[in-house]
Formats: C-alpha cells, structure tokens, sequence
C-alpha cells in the first residue's frame, strides 16, 4: 500500500504517496536513490534515506505494473493505459512512448537490445518495438504468446524475459509466460516459438484458470536457463532452454513465490549453479 523497505547499510522503511507501488530499483548512480513507480502511473526518484521526491514525471495515466532501466540510463514503464514510455532519468521526461496492447494492460516490458523492447499484454500479444523507428506505433514483430483456439481465443500475455538481461549484446532470445501452463521460448528472427516449456505449474483439472490469480514472472538464470514459479504448488522450477521439461525443482516454500529476483550470467548454459535468486513469498524476502 504504498510502503518500500530496503535492506543497505542499515534498513530504512518508507511510505511513497500514490497508492500501491509497481516496481521498484536501485538508481545506478551509486547514491541512495530509488526509482519508483506506482498506481496513479508517476515515475519517481526518492531518497531511501529520507523518503523525499528527488524528481517525478507521470508517463501514464493508469497504474504502472513495473520498471526496466538500462545502462544508459533509461527507465522503461508498461502500465495500465496500454502502453510502454521509455523515459530519461536525468532530465525526468519521455523519449518515446508505445502502443503495446489494444485490450488492456501491458504486464511487462524489457530490454531486448540496445535498440529494442519486448513487451506483453493483456491482449494476448507478444511484441517487438525497434527504438531506431520513428513511429511509436508500429512494432516490429510480434506473435501471441498462447495457441488461440475456440475455447481461449486470447489468453494475455504476462512475461517477456530476455535471455541476455540488461539490455546489452545485440539480443534477440526471450522467454514468455502466460495465463496458462506454459513458457515458451521466442526468437524474434522466426515467427513461432523455438520451444514450450511445462512442469512448474499444478494442474487441477481447470486448466489455466487457476493461474489468472496471479502473475509469475520468469527470470533469465544465463543465455541459456532461466527459473520460474508454480501456481498452487509452491514450486520453484529451473529450466535449460533446450529440454522442454524442468532439469531441478524446489518444493520447499510455504506460500507460492509472487516475485522473482536472479543474479545473471551469460557464459554458459550451466551457469546455473552459481546464481543466487531473490524470493518474495507470504510477505517475506529470501535469498
């Protein structure tokens, strides 16, 4: 409800006006910065220290879902107004601003490249944005994230997790997540999934009802794995971008995972094992 903690040098608690908070980072600039979103779409940089406003804007004018910043310091926002405003952090004002769903929340939005964002929406669409454009509209790929049939003729969009995290490299890899059983693996460069991935998520015989309680967002683990939580079963599964099925499992939570944080690396598909990843579950942080 408004509330941020942050565990530095000490841990500091404070209340952000706004309504409840979206997404929160730590600025890059090395001072005790935060860059804060929230429900009435504003972007703000606060001092943790203090809880006072640095600076503010209000790119969108429904509640924001989240924050994406890249090395040159811009933040990416997607939000309830259906779009994805990329803005300067320096000067507080926006760059440029995208269409990305024509029914609906955009519910994430990432760096794919230096020069281009991948976003998903409650529309069902996957979509590719080339910063190099002019036309703030027109994407540049863009696919669903599910298999439209009779049944679920749209079924939205939840995730898009690049592999190569941060923005940097020239990536064209991403990973999406779904109201459904499923992630799947994308390469811009082709228009169908490169692979579907399933076995994080407990199937009670409702199909992906269950999962429209809530959203699970995947984490990129290296250019090749990544991680993503169950529903229902408290599960965290670990996933090798070429075998369909999960290579490890965590069953040892006691409350479903809402919020994933993963230390990346790039150098191998097995760098797994020496990431760390963040939890948040039942109003608790672990590590």
């Amino acid at each position: 409800g408004g509330r941020v903690a942050v565990y530095a040098d000490r841990t500091y608690s404070l209340e952000i006006p706004g309504g409840w908070i979206g997404g929160v980072r730590f600025s890059r600039g090395g001072d005790s910065s935060l860059l804060v979103v929230n429900n009435r779409g504003w972007l703000k940089v606060v001092d943790y220290t203090t809880g006072t406003v640095r600076a503010e804007t209000q790119p969108h004018s429904g509640g924001v879902w989240g924050l994406d910043y890249d090395d040159d310091s811009r933040v990416l926002t997607y939000a309830k107004d259906g779009r994805v405003v990329l803005s300067s952090v320096a000067s507080m004002t926006t760059l440029r601003s995208f269409q990305a769903s024509d029914l609906g929340s955009v519910k994430q939005a990432r760096f794919l490249s230096d020069a281009t964002i991948v976003s998903a929406a409650d529309d069902g669409y996957l979509r590719v944005f080339d910063l190099r454009t002019k036309n703030d509209d027109k994407d540049v790929w863009r696919a669903t994230h599910s298999l439209r049939t009779d049944d679920d003729p749209c079924c939205p969009a939840t995730s898009a997790v690049p592999l190569l995290p941060g923005g940097g490299g020239g990536g064209t890899r991403f990973v999406s997540a779904g109201l459904d059983e499923y992630c799947r693996l994308w390469d811009m460069r082709q228009p169908t999934a490169v692979e579907t991935f399933q076995g994080h998520h407990h199937c009670d015989g409702v199909g992906h009802q269950r999962r429209r309680k809530a959203i699970r967002h995947p984490e990129a683990l290296s250019s090749g794995t990544f991680v993503v939580a169950g529903e229902g079963n408290h599960t965290l599964a670990f996933y090798d971008v070429n075998h369909p099925t999960p290579q490890k499992t965590w069953t040892h939570f006691e409350a479903d995972v809402t919020t994933i944080c993963a230390s990346s690396t790039s150098s191998s598909s097995k760098s797994s094992s020496s990431s760390e990843v963040l939890l948040a579950l039942g109003g608790v942080v672990r590590r």
